[in-house]
């Protein structure tokens, strides 16, 4: 932790975003400048952004960081490509309560079609739920676990509601990309 950090921390200082390069505070551990997103969002920085985060919320259960979901999912991202996909599902399902709790607080930063990214992956690390891994039967026949019903749902409305955090042509997403770095779905 930086010292400079340690003194916004104190003084109350709010999260600013990446693209922002004016900003204080985004990512504990590390400071914006001129760096990619690759080399700013390391996953030590985003987990103790996590970890600041959940210690937050101890003393204050509405506590969230709204700048810190894009760099979850990225951390999520991480973790399919290192093999954790139950790990990354996790992630997913935690990013999209927060979606479904904060529409209107969703930051998208430096990744514009974030929700429709996170919906992508969510749907490809489906099977890895425990509707699916305990359900016996065919898996066309087990329905989608509730929380991606209802996420499906959120993101339907923020593409057609007040707020549009969805481009007009997208759709459905073939790869899933940050900083410049594509991701097919063989390799999700």
């Amino acid at each position: 932790l930086y010292a400079a950090q340690f003194c916004y921390i104190v003084s109350a200082v709010e999260f600013g975003t990446y693209s922002k390069k004016s900003s204080k505070l985004v990512l504990l551990c590390s400071s914006v400048g001129d760096k990619s997103v690759e080399e700013f969002a390391s996953n030590e920085a985003i987990q103790c952004t996590e970890i600041y985060e959940f210690v937050q919320k101890l003393g204050n259960q509405e506590y969230e960081i709204p700048s810190l979901q894009p760099f979850k999912f990225l951390h999520a991202i991480r973790l399919v490509e290192a093999g954790l996909v139950s790990r990354a599902q996790d992630y997913c399902r935690e990013i999209a309560e927060f979606v479904m709790r904060n529409p209107s607080r969703v930051e998208t930063d430096f990744m514009p079609d974030f929700v429709i990214q996170l919906q992508y992956l969510a749907d490809r690390l489906k099977y890895q739920d425990p509707q699916y891994t305990t359900s016996s039967g065919e898996l066309s026949e087990i329905p989608d676990p509730e929380w991606m019903t209802r996420f499906a749902e959120t993101v339907a409305s923020l593409g057609t509601g007040g707020t549009n955090l969805l481009s007009p042509d997208t759709t459905e997403q073939e790869t899933l990309s940050y900083g410049g770095n594509m991701y097919n779905e063989e390799e999700a």
